[in-house]
């Protein structure tokens, strides 16, 4: 695998050989590899899923260990899927995608990546000697809980893989945190701890393994394992094979335990700081609309205004034009009627002097 920016990017190359006596299976993947400390994996359809069944090879990016993740982890990540043309790599068919992986949508990908038609075609170059090579390319934009966070949640689970088999973890137990029969502490050197200390120390692991994250648990898990170490009788060989074997790596929990609860707050402080950065943006998202909306009442009032002016002009002209008119008209009769009365007067002058 190639590693382009450590911890975001990545190419992974599956070579699959005889691939003709695989081309009959339902469904089959890659070994697990890992991209920006996250495992991954190609999962493929020889004969096509859902709406590429029968028609297309399917090909999908899944993230490997999706069952093992905390509650409410994320993986958002841009994928390339290729498919090599191996004779001269100018044909290879590639498909982009973005996707953010959560635990309902764990693989991404197309049902119909590729005709089998085309695939199968020997021209094409996509199948050669029996074997077709397959590549991904992945660049990481976010990983929740940081992939740090993860892997101390691991090893954290690790120093009880034991203890939880051979103690049977359980939920919560009748004893009240803070007991005396979790906080004293035993002088075991004189003396080996008696039937009940060993029950109530048993108990208190229990406790101690249902929630990591109680009050004093690392108090009361260090008195448990100190009474069980010593304990004489009431304890399975394997039991007492993963007590010491867990006590002597408990000041390395603790530190790990110490380092997890402190990432594990910033990263929840991060998670705060995001959501007030989401819900201002939302705000002055929502402003902005609020902004346009009336920007685009001022704007259409604005051509409402201007439509009416225009016709209020256009009225005002017309009027005024008949206006002019008839005042034309008006002068133009009275020149006539001057003249005719003119003409009158000088017929009666005429005949007075006569």
């Amino acid at each position: 695998m190639e590693v382009d920016e450590p911890l975001r990017s990545g190419k992974y190359t599956w070579r699959i050989d005889s691939f003709s006596t695989k081309k009959n299976e339902n469904k089959f993947s890659s070994d697990a590899f890992t991209v920006g400390g996250c495992e991954w994996r190609i999962v493929i359809y020889p004969k096509g899923n859902r709406t590429g069944t029968q028609s297309h090879l399917s090909m999908y990016l899944e993230v490997a260990d999706a069952a093992t993740l905390p509650d409410g982890w994320c993986r958002a990540a841009k994928f390339v899927l290729t498919v090599v043309d191996q004779e001269s790599g100018v044909g290879s068919r590639k498909i982009a995608c973005e996707h953010r992986f959560r635990a309902g949508t764990h693989d991404w990908g197309f049902p119909q990546f590729m005709s089998l038609a085309v695939l199968h075609d020997h021209t094409k170059g996509f199948v050669v000697n029996d074997t077709v090579v397959l590549e991904v390319k992945i660049t990481l934009h976010e990983v929740a809980p940081p992939v740090e966070l993860t892997t101390q949640m691991s090893r954290l689970d690790s120093y009880f893989s034991c203890l939880s088999v051979y103690f049977g973890a359980t939920g919560k137990s009748d004893l009240r945190a803070g007991s005396a029969s979790c906080t004293r502490t035993i002088d075991l050197a004189s003396d080996s701890p008696s039937a009940d200390d060993i029950e109530k120390a048993k108990h208190s692991l229990k406790e101690c393994l249902s929630d990591l994250f109680r009050l004093n648990m690392t108090d009361r898990l260090s008195s448990a394992l100190s009474i069980l170490s010593h304990a004489r009788a009431g304890l399975s060989p394997d039991q007492q094979r993963s007590i010491e074997t867990f006590k002597a790596n408990f000041d390395e929990f603790v530190c790990d335990l110490l380092t997890f609860e402190q990432d594990n707050s910033d990263f929840e402080l991060q998670k705060i700081t995001c959501n007030h950065l989401y819900s201002a943006l939302k705000k002055n998202h929502e402003t902005q609309l609020s902004y346009k909306q009336s920007f685009d009442g001022l704007t259409e009032e604005e051509e409402e205004l201007k439509k009416r002016l225009k016709e209020g002009t256009k009225k005002d002209f017309t009027y005024k034009s008949h206006e002019i008119y008839g005042d034309r008209r008006k002068l133009g009769l009275n020149k006539r009627l001057q003249t005719i009365l003119n003409k009158y007067k000088v017929k009666i002058q005429t005949e007075t002097s006569e």
